[in-house]
């Protein structure tokens, strides 16, 4: 069996360059399908699994699409006649643009469930407000556009898939539609700014407020995608969990904020550059209570685990928000206890021992486990090293590019 040995409190040190964010290249291969003519470049586009499949998803509504992995480009032109495809959940994001282009799209339920779920049913009543007409035949939501008009709408616990999906279809309606309340997420703000390059006609105040005016046409346009701010926001937070020196290429501090003030918070130093943002490290952490805005930021279970480590380090007691599943991964490890909130687990620190072999049974575990153990300063043995690589394939090469100490064996 392969197990991973890694050599904990090793600060890592380095800089770091991240791909492009995958969510912003989704939404602007949903804006290329608004395009008659003229094609959209993207630049900076990473081969995930997710990009890939929605290449095969224009290609069969019939749009040209050409991706060069050897120079991150994809190229995708929409001017031709499209024919609509039913959507499953995991394309919802593209719903806006079929029906805005075709005026007819058709959503499927997911397997697992009767209803189109909570995403699917927003997106359906915003749809239904800027003038669709929604019909339920069996397992099928069927939504056809025929007049549409504007409307003002106050974006509450949206996901991006949904206003993605909705402002698409105001791009290209008559008249004046309004969103108010717009997260700041790096997905809406470029994809935005690439419909604007398109001939869209979106207003953007900094009140958070999208004002769009409809245009009849869009046309072709090139596009830089900006890097993954997720992925740059892990690893500022893998320099704090090691107390290491880390510079990461391509951050913007302005979608960060939250975390970085809260690492500021905890005694870390952060340092803005004009290429990123530096992060240096501190040996003593101090107990500080995650805001609001960083707990919304820190929804994946690889920013779960590794603000969990952070925790595991701070000198005293404080509080850090987790869903059960992590945290019942976590207990057996470490010394976390429940709080009267939901969500929310008390942790003492620092930690200064971990059982030497982990073994785990599931990728999420593998994930808890790896973070605590590159925190403490002790030699831990993770085993089926296989699962961690299940989870996140990319993070362990990432790592060891800053100076981890994370070796593989076999018994």
């Amino acid at each position: 069996m392969a197990k991973l040995k890694i050599v904990g409190g090793k600060p890592l040190r380095g800089s770091l360059a991240v791909g492009g964010d995958e969510q912003t290249v989704l939404a602007c291969q949903a804006a290329s399908l608004l395009a008659t003519r003229g094609t959209v470049i993207l630049d900076h586009v990473s081969s995930t699994p997710a990009i890939m499949a929605t290449n095969q998803c224009l290609m069969q509504l019939g749009a040209k699409v050409i991706f060069e992995p050897a120079t991150a480009t994809l190229k995708m032109d929409a001017g031709w006649h499209l024919t609509p495809l039913p959507l499953q959940v995991n394309n919802f994001f593209l719903a806006g643009a079929i029906l805005a282009r075709c005026r007819t799209v058709t959503l499927v339920n997911s397997p697992h469930e009767a209803q189109l779920g909570e995403a699917g049913t927003q997106l359906c009543e915003n749809l239904a407000a800027l003038g669709a007409q929604v019909q339920v035949e069996g397992d099928q939501t069927i939504l056809r556009a025929d007049y549409l008009t504007g409307h003002t709408f106050t974006v509450t616990d949206w996901s991006w898939q949904v206003i993605v999906a909705t402002l698409m279809v105001a791009t290209l309606t008559r008249g004046i539609t309004v969103f108010k309340a717009v997260p700041q997420l790096p997905v809406i703000n470029e994809v935005v700014a690439l419909l604007n390059k398109m001939g869209a006609k979106i207003h953007q105040t900094q009140a958070q407020t999208l004002r769009v005016q409809g245009v009849n046409t869009l046309h072709g346009a090139d596009w830089y995608v900006i890097d993954d701010q997720k992925r740059a926001g892990l690893y500022l937070l893998a320099a704090a969990v090691t107390a290491g020196d880390v510079v990461v290429l391509g951050a913007h501090a302005v979608y960060l904020r939250p975390l970085l003030h809260y690492l500021e918070a905890c005694g870390n130093t952060v340092v803005i550059q004009h290429n990123g943002v530096r992060l240096i490290g501190t040996q003593v952490l101090l107990p500080t209570e995650e805001p609001p805005a960083l707990r919304a930021m820190s929804r994946s279970t690889t920013w779960q685990a590794a603000l969990l480590a952070l925790h595991a380090r701070q000198l005293g007691t404080s509080l850090v928000t987790l869903p059960a599943t992590v945290a019942e991964k976590a207990m057996a490890w470490l010394p976390l206890t429940t709080s009267q909130e939901s969500q929310l687990y008390q942790v003492t620190g620092p930690v200064t021992q971990l059982p030497g072999q982990m073994a785990v049974a599931e990728p999420t575990e593998a994930l808890v486990a790896f973070w605590l153990a590159l925190a403490v300063k002790q030699n831990t043995w993770l085993a089926p090293a296989e699962l961690l690589g299940e989870v996140d394939g990319a993070l362990l090469d990432d790592l060891l590019a800053l100076g981890a100490e994370v070796t593989l064996e076999f018994t």
